[in-house]
């Protein structure tokens, strides 16, 4: 698989999440950010991401290692992510 596979995955994951999250009253809410700010954080990750800066604990990361089968370590998504290298 790849970067692209991981991104894209986590981009759909993170969406769920965060449209879940708008409609809960704010001070339930998860996230500091709205769908429209998704993109922008989906860029930041996977910058994160390449640099092995990111944190795996994110609701996003571990659902997108559940649907696409990745272990749920660093290690894990490292070696998923490098493959198409």
């Amino acid at each position: 698989m790849s970067l692209e596979a991981f991104i894209t995955e986590y981009a759909k994951q993170l969406t769920l999440f965060v449209k879940e999250d708008e409609v809960k009253p704010a001070e339930d809410r998860h996230y500091a950010f709205g769908s429209k700010s998704v993109p922008m954080v989906v860029e930041r990750m996977k910058e994160a991401i390449v640099k092995g800066s990111f944190n795996r604990e994110s609701k996003g990361i571990k659902a997108t290692c559940k649907v696409l089968g990745v272990p749920f370590t660093y290690v894990g998504i490292a070696a998923f992510v490098k493959e198409s290298k």
